[in-house]
């Protein structure tokens, strides 16, 4: 029992509430408050956001109710599990007692390195349950408070016990760093020769060893924390690494050059360009490398200066042509149309045998449309697909005169062109934008009905594509719904020959780790599960009632694949789950941002893996690249940014959130603030015509054949969550739910 003086505390916290106060409760001879009372009253604690006053009036609860019980159990759970509250090896002790097989990992989050002598004591007597996965998060903890031979004990402990793939490579990860910590070099060397395979486990080594090394200032860790990067340029392990490396990155040009690749791989671009603009002797691929990202970000100005630089230290450098192909285009997008122009012919002056000449029609048409000279344009769209038919520039050209001939009010051009558009070029992108300009322009010259059939004809052949859902609104017709069914589950498996199935051992542990907040072991485990039971699949009624984000599509696919016709409502919503509610509707709310068009992006973005990351660096659920990260940060005032914390989906949420909610009031409607997410702000307004165009004709001008994917993909995504959740689809913003907007007239351009 607490002490008197204690008790009086709480007591007086109780009383100046005016909710509880001496002699209040039934029963309670010595005036103390009950159990119910202190749980009620610390949940309204827990409400208010005053976790430390909730804290006490949880251990008050458990401190009246007799070991072992399940109301000491619910009390001390409720307290482990407040968000901001003071941790403290006594509660993590209370949580120990608890029966759940998840308590022992509780009870190390929130009694930290105070609490592992007693846990290390329990594992020893090898009465805790997953115990290999508990001697990880001890040897972690251990290792941060400079334990390593602690660690290395931890770790020994759980040697044998299953651990899933991905708690495998922890543990090497853990067992490396302990060895070099306890001096045992030659066995942590060989550890490492024999995991040279995986390489994300390698490069996290490799970062463990460059920052052992310079901690005790010894040679070659520049090296080691360069390769890590280099092997896994990703990687949520290198904020330290450049932190370690930036002042001789920028006082060393050699060891820059070494480095400069691997950080425009792994998006940190903010790094390269401080590099590039503050080292008194950068690497020329640096300051190449670093234009290019400005470029990227819609720097040009920053872009231009840059290559500008390059070319006129290293004019013969192996980077001077893509340099001045960029200038070119960047002095361009600033509008500076003639020095642009003049930069081109530069160009071919200075490299007439270079296989990138059939690029610059197109290049120059480009930038001559996006400054409004059309005619000029449409010159140079001729001369790419007459003189370079085979380049991978002729179908833009092509389309692209199409487009101006539609803007200039020839019809008769216009309706030929994109004919011979549509026979030509079988596997373009813009085909389908084609046959619906071309359908269009049919209906509103002659009202000839053999638009409408081609729009039909286009709805038939591609029902997916925005085009088609253009072609359903002028036709009148509804958009495409999901065929779902509520109430039939198991109706529907009985049809199909398919049963859940009961969990196997992988995925009982799985519980126990999801339950302890462990969701990337298990996930591993989950996935190992699939493999016993025959498919993830069989397992999705666990994944629907946890709430296991991370593996729900995959267990939906497969149940869609096994019929036809509808599918059950919970299919779908396998298919498209609402991840992460609470935190994505708090963060949307926020920010003023639509709920549900964040779980469309995260689902293409990521399918829900919160460790995902991309070729070009960008990282978590929403994929942000970092160094847009950090321009968020500065915006809103935020000082705890770091590359590493966008794979933590509240970081990552947070982040993408407040930089799509930016975006969206800057481009319109939903195509708009999709194609700026993805292609970037500077390339939606100034290049597609975001703030100017219907949403048809905005489409039709999209030149990335990615950013034309990512706009359809999510829009769909979009409509199936707007369906399957209608009480998230009232959060809806109303610019993202209004119809497409057609143009009036696709002649013309209006």
């Amino acid at each position: 029992m607490r002490s008197g003086a204690a008790f009086a505390a709480l007591l007086a916290i109780l009383c100046c509430c005016g909710t509880v106060t001496p002699g209040n409760e039934p029963g309670q001879s010595d005036s103390r408050p009950g159990f119910d009372g202190l749980m009620d009253l610390a949940g309204r604690y827990r409400t208010e956001g005053r976790p430390a006053e909730a804290m006490q009036c949880y251990l008050e609860a458990a401190a009246q109710t007799p070991a072992g019980s399940d109301s000491r159990m619910s009390a001390g759970l409720s307290a482990a599990s407040l968000d901001g509250a003071p941790r403290s090896p006594s509660l993590a002790r209370l949580v120990m007692t608890c029966s759940d097989s998840a308590a022992p990992f509780t009870a190390l989050q929130v009694g930290g390195f105070g609490i592992c002598p007693d846990l290390a004591a329990a594992l020893g007597d090898g009465g805790l349950p997953l115990g290999g996965y508990l001697s990880l998060m001890l040897a972690d903890t251990l290792l941060a408070h400079g334990d390593c031979a602690g660690a290395l004990e931890a770790i020994r402990l759980g040697a044998g016990d299953t651990l899933c793939a991905t708690a495998e490579a922890d543990r090497l990860v853990l067992l490396y760093s302990s060895l070099l910590g306890t001096g045992d070099l030659d066995s942590a060397t060989a550890l490492r020769q024999a995991s040279l395979r995986d390489s994300v486990t390698n490069s996290r080594m490799l970062g463990a060893l460059g920052l052992w090394r310079r901690s005790r200032g010894a040679a070659g860790w520049q090296d080691a924390l360069i390769q890590s990067i280099r092997i896994w340029p990703a990687g949520y392990i290198h904020a330290r690494a450049w932190e370690a490396l930036r002042s001789d990155l920028l006082a060393d040009s050699a060891l820059a050059s070494q480095a400069a690749a691997s950080l425009y791989e792994g998006g940190l671009w903010n790094e390269l360009y401080d590099i590039a603009v503050n080292s008194p002797n950068p690497p020329a691929q640096a300051v190449y490398m670093a234009g290019r990202t400005r470029d990227r970000l819609g720097f040009y100005s920053e872009a231009c200066g840059l290559l500008d630089l390059y070319l006129r230290r290293w004019p013969s450098g192996p980077d001077a042509e893509a340099a001045l192909t960029n200038l070119a285009l960047d002095a361009g997008r600033m509008g500076l149309v003639d020095s642009s122009l003049a930069l081109f012919d530069r160009l071919e002056s200075a490299y007439p045998a270079s296989p990138r000449l059939g690029n610059l029609p197109w290049y120059r048409g480009s930038i001559l449309a996006e400054s409004g000279h059309w005619d000029s344009a449409m010159d140079q769209f001729r001369i790419s697909v007459r003189d370079f038919p085979a380049n991978v520039t002729a179908d833009d050209s092509h389309f692209y005169l199409c487009l101006g001939l539609l803007r200039a009010g020839r019809a008769s051009d216009a309706r030929a062109e994109l004919v011979a558009f549509i026979d030509r070029w079988g596997s373009s992108v813009y085909r389908p934008s084609a046959r619906y300009l071309l359908g269009r322009l049919l209906l509103e010259e002659a009202n000839d009905p053999a638009g409408a059939d081609s729009l039909r004809r286009l709805i038939s052949d591609t029902p997916d594509c925005l085009p088609a859902r253009f072609a359903r609104q002028v036709l009148g017709l509804p958009q495409p719904q999901l065929d779902a069914r509520s109430g039939f589950l198991e109706e529907w498996m009985a049809t199909v020959g398919a049963a859940f199935a009961e969990p196997s051992p992988s995925a009982r542990r799985g519980e126990v780790l999801f339950r302890a907040g462990l969701r990337e072991w298990a996930t591993g485990e989950f996935k190992e599960a699939e493999q016993e039971v025959g498919g993830g699949g069989r397992l999705a009624w666990l994944y629907l009632r946890d709430g296991v984000w991370e593996r729900m599509p995959n267990a939906g696919w497969r149940m869609a694949a096994l019929g036809s016709g509808s599918l059950p409502t919970e299919v779908w919503e396998l298919r498209y789950p609402a991840a992460w509610p609470e935190l994505v509707t708090g963060t949307s709310g926020r920010f003023g941002f639509d709920p549900v068009l964040v779980w469309a992006i995260m689902r293409q973005e990521s399918m829900f893996q919160p460790r995902c990351s991309s070729p070009a660096g960008a990282r978590g659920l929403i994929q942000m690249i970092p160094s847009t990260s950090e321009y968020v940060a500065l915006e809103n005032g935020w000082d705890d940014y770091s590359p590493d914390l966008l794979f933590q989906p509240e970081v990552s949420l947070r982040y993408g959130v407040s930089y799509l909610a930016s975006t969206a009031g800057g481009a319109g409607g939903v195509l708009q603030t999709l194609a700026s997410y993805n292609g970037g702000p500077h390339n939606a307004q100034g290049r597609w015509g975001a703030s100017s165009l219907a949403d048809d004709l905005f489409f039709c001008r999209i030149t990335f054949n990615e950013t034309r994917e990512y706009v359809e993909k999510v829009y769909n995504n979009y409509q199936a969550y707007r369906q399957l959740y209608p009480g998230y689809a009232a959060m809806c913003l109303p610019a993202f739910t209004a119809p497409l907007s057609l143009s009036e007239s696709v002649l013309g351009g209006r």
